[in-house]
């Protein structure tokens, strides 16, 4: 049970009604997190103003996305995030094998650039001093705005667990957790 109310559209004051449907208006449903966030509704219009960029707006393409935000949620063990992105990840077209050595941890038998930005990715997360060679080969990859694009996207994704993590927030009742 999460520490904080799953709020609705119809728990908010009129006046604030439209940070719900702001919110919804890309995704097609409310995510959990955010419901959490509506206890604060500029606060959580304004996480998803910036996730809307990630996820729609963004120079990643975006097969590359989801696998940094499948290792995000790996990483730190979000069954909430991993749960959900593994099926927009299938949409997309990253393989079921990809998402199992996500999974699993087990990434070294994937092909050379879906390593790089698996590993970039970690760096972000651990330490933030990604070598010089790694950042070189990725910005080679993707260029200076794609970098700044991954590295929004590792860090909004980070946000998001801690989120989660803090206010306790679960999947919805229909779902299991592939973690």
């Amino acid at each position: 049970m999460a520490r904080l109310p799953y709020l609705k559209k119809s728990d908010l004051q009129l006046s604030e009604q439209h940070y719900y449907d702001e919110i919804s208006e890309k995704r097609g449903f409310f995510p959990r997190p955010f419901s959490v966030l509506l206890n604060n509704p500029k606060a959580a219009v304004n996480v998803a103003n910036l996730g809307s960029y990630v996820r729609f707006e963004s120079s990643l393409p975006d097969q590359l996305r989801e696998i940094v935000i499948l290792t995000v949620a790996r990483e730190m063990n979000n069954a909430y995030e991993f749960t959900h992105h593994s099926s927009i990840a299938k949409n997309f077209g990253v393989s079921s094998d990809i998402i199992e050595s996500i999974k699993n941890k087990i990434t070294e038998t994937l092909p050379e650039k879906e390593q790089l930005f698996i590993e970039f990715t970690k760096e972000v997360i651990t330490s933030a001093k990604i070598p010089d060679i790694l950042y070189n080969r990725i910005n080679e990859l993707i260029g200076t705005q794609g970098i700044v694009d991954l590295t929004v996207t590792i860090t909004y994704y980070c946000l998001l667990a801690r989120i989660m993590d803090v206010f306790e927030v679960t999947l919805e009742p229909n779902q299991d957790s592939l973690l």
